[in-house]
């Protein structure tokens, strides 16, 4: 039996896109998005090729396309290429670590942090508005496309 993912799935998050299509994933992500109604989807990739526009063409919806500079233009931290970390903490923990990798600079450049809900999100952002650690904003699927793209 099919279940329907719509009504709990938010948000989908394709990592390593330029990978996917080329691996023979095609198939499976027609059959997800098969379960999915309404969506966000960010599509990650080190490179534009044809299976990322093939991808593309499957679940964005009025795609907007954020490229990265070259390392000369400062972007990425000045390092040219970005850095992905997870880290699994028990909840009283979280606020408190994003803040310290913050205020010791151990995170250089633009940070994308993502919460589990939209109140973690403003919870992180009025913590991070608090202590004057720089532009924050939050991107949720709640937002009219417009302001989402101006935050972009």
């Amino acid at each position: 039996a099919r279940k329907d993912l719509g009504p709990t799935i938010k948000h989908l998050v394709i990592d390593e896109a330029d990978l996917m299509l080329s691996y023979g994933y095609e198939d499976d992500i027609k059959g997800v998005l098969g379960y999915l109604d309404r969506y966000q989807c960010m599509l990650l990739s080190a490179t534009l090729n044809d299976d990322v526009e093939t991808l593309k063409g499957l679940c964005l919806h009025k795609p907007v396309i954020v490229k990265l500079e070259d390392a000369e233009s400062g972007a990425a931290g000045g390092e040219g290429h970005l850095k992905q970390f997870y880290l699994p903490l028990r909840p009283d923990e979280k606020y408190l670590v994003v803040y310290g990798l913050l205020k010791l600079k151990l995170l250089v450049g633009k940070t994308l942090i993502f919460a589990k809900d939209i109140d973690s999100a403003y919870r992180y952002k009025l913590l991070l508005d608090k202590f004057s650690m720089g532009s924050v904003a939050v991107l949720n699927y709640e937002l009219p496309f417009l302001s989402r793209n101006q935050i972009i």
